[in-house]
């Protein structure tokens, strides 16, 4: 009994210890009055950067892609079956 105990209490002291712990590492203080004016735009236009780094390789992603089903279309195995069929062997 006395060893239930002690477990149930270590588990509830750890969930609450995991628990704080994430929010001690969230700020609540926006910081408005320190920053300068233009801190706040750089890491919108990096953001801005990357996301169109991002767009530009999954294009020419797709642009591979269909160079590929270019390249491996069977349209030509089709009527070469057809014409298999036909010979007299």
């Amino acid at each position: 009994m006395n060893t239930k105990t002690i477990f149930i209490g270590i588990s509830i002291l750890l969930l609450l210890f995991t628990g704080c712990a994430g929010k001690q590492g969230q700020s609540t203080d926006t910081g408005t009055a320190d920053q300068q004016p233009g801190a706040s735009q750089q890491p919108a236009a990096d953001a801005q950067v990357d996301k169109e780094e991002v767009v530009a390789e999954v294009t020419s992603g797709i642009d591979d892609i269909d160079s590929l089903d270019t390249d491996l279309d069977d349209s030509e195995l089709d009527s070469l079956d057809g014409e298999l069929a036909e010979i007299d062997w």
